[in-house]
């Protein structure tokens, strides 16, 4: 008898151990809507392709063009309650700008980056004392923040704008904490306050456990089967038919891309709170 209350007590204990993604279809949809989708709306897709061509031209930059992916969010998240850019939803990154002709935007060496109204913007770094976004009635274009951020990184070494043997280039992975800080300072405006924390190691549960908590999720792949090393934002995920599945603004395609556990990949992540 005793060992019967024991066992059913026992049983009890492991029902409410188990984790919403384990408890059926009802729980997952709760867990979902619990605050996963926070970012979803705020969402950019800006990518590599269309800085590719700017300046002088860039490779290895996903570093840069997810630090523009991350600003713009947090931007369009800052002006949520202000009736500002009310318009801009996830807008993919196009605003009619990804097909611009990249010789209107100043070369990464000039230390300016015009926005909505050229010659308006210029580097914090360079001295000049204006900001690249001078308020949220004027955001800059998604251009003029690479541009910014690719400075950044060249200027601190943390970007290298080079490809050795298909290696050596790139963003550094332990310094890109202390690189998105700068850049969120560099955007200039007050509001894009964000707490940013690096974690050693994805895992499908971690980047799921950071969504909930509702953070953007920074993650650093190694080896991936399709990205290589690659660095991309994580805004959410869901699930369908049973798999769980994360939307990445991964700065190849131009809208969300949905990949399941076995295609988030190894590697390192951060994780962006704002409040």
């Amino acid at each position: 008898m005793i060992r019967n209350v024991l066992k059913r007590a026992g049983g009890e204990r492991s029902k409410k151990a188990k984790s919403p993604a384990q408890t059926g279809t009802g729980a997952q949809r709760q867990y979902t809507e619990g605050g996963s989708g926070k970012w979803i709306p705020f969402a950019s897709f800006c990518t590599t392709g269309q800085f590719m061509k700017l300046g002088k031209g860039y490779v290895q930059h996903c570093g840069p063009t997810a630090a523009v992916n991350l600003i713009r969010s947090l931007e369009k998240y800052a002006d949520r309650n202000a009736g500002q850019n009310a318009d801009r939803k996830a807008d993919y990154c196009a605003d009619g700008n990804a097909n611009r002709n990249a010789g209107q935007y100043a070369d990464r060496n000039t230390g300016q980056y015009p926005g909505r109204n050229a010659g308006k913007y210029t580097d914090r770094l360079a001295g000049s004392g204006k900001s690249a976004v001078p308020g949220n009635r004027d955001r800059a274009e998604p251009e003029s923040l690479f541009l910014m951020c690719a400075e950044i990184g060249r200027r601190t070494r943390i970007y290298w704008n080079t490809k050795i043997l298909g290696r050596f280039g790139g963003t550094s992975n332990p310094l890109t904490g202390i690189y998105l800080r700068r850049c969120l300072r560099a955007s200039g405006d007050a509001s894009l306050k964000a707490r940013i924390r690096f974690h050693v190691r994805i895992t499908p549960d971690a980047v799921e456990e950071a969504l909930r908590s509702g953070a953007i999720v920074y993650l650093q792949v190694y080896g991936h089967p399709k990205y290589k090393n690659h660095h991309m934002l994580c805004y959410g995920f869901r699930y369908k038919g049973g798999r769980r599945e994360f939307l990445l603004a991964d700065g190849w395609s131009p809208g969300p891309a949905w990949v399941g556990d076995k295609e988030i990949g190894h590697g390192h992540y951060l994780t962006i709170h704002c409040n």
